[in-house]
């Protein structure tokens, strides 16, 4: 049986033996963690490096909590739009919590969703009017976690919730940051 061996550096050819997997495996490169190529994981590493990983993110792309409320407080209370998504953020983040669908196992798929959306929300607010801020790779990320929901959920309230969101996925496809304002902001 071969013992463990640290990874080799695919970019740093002067590899000083720097860990970057924190407590979980081997690598040479700070941004793989050990979901990259270059990390050679251990047993408890899918775990412990993804909640490490989670932590990165979120400090770095979300900044704090605060971002959130912003968004909250100054933009989507002001319409009848933004005022259903508040609603359905809390009612879909209930269900959620009442089932278990964030876990070790789906908590970055989670993470990395909410950072593609906030990303949405900014090209739709600040970005080029002309710019498309949800097309066919969103629109499909959103609907795997539709699905997620509509699978937990017999509740008819959360599953008309759901049709609803699918109904402004649909149209918003493909139309222009301005357009998809308009109708938020009215």
């Amino acid at each position: 049986m071969m013992g463990f061996q640290p990874a080799t550096p695919y970019l740093n050819d002067d590899f000083s033996g720097a860990n970057y997997c924190k407590g979980c495996g081997t690598s040479s490169n700070n941004t793989f963690h050990c979901q990259g190529r270059d990390c050679i994981p251990n047993d408890d590493c899918s775990e412990t490096e993804a909640l490490s990983y989670v932590s990165d993110i979120t400090t770095q792309q979300l900044n704090n909590k605060n971002a959130m409320y912003v968004l909250r407080d100054s933009f989507l209370i002001n319409s009848t739009m933004g005022q259903w998504y508040i609603t359905y953020y809390y009612e879909l983040s209930r269900i959620a919590i009442e089932n278990n669908m964030i876990n070790a196992s789906t908590y970055l798929d989670y993470l990395q969703f909410g950072v593609d959306l906030l990303a949405v929300i900014n090209k739709i607010r600040n970005g080029d009017p002309t710019n498309i801020p949800v097309d066919e790779d969103m629109k499909s990320k959103a609907e795997m976690f539709l699905a997620d929901f509509r699978f937990h959920t017999t509740d008819t309230l959360i599953i008309q919730y759901l049709d609803n969101i699918q109904g402004d996925l649909d149209y918003f496809t493909g139309k222009d940051a301005a357009h998809i304002l308009s109708i938020i902001e009215n």
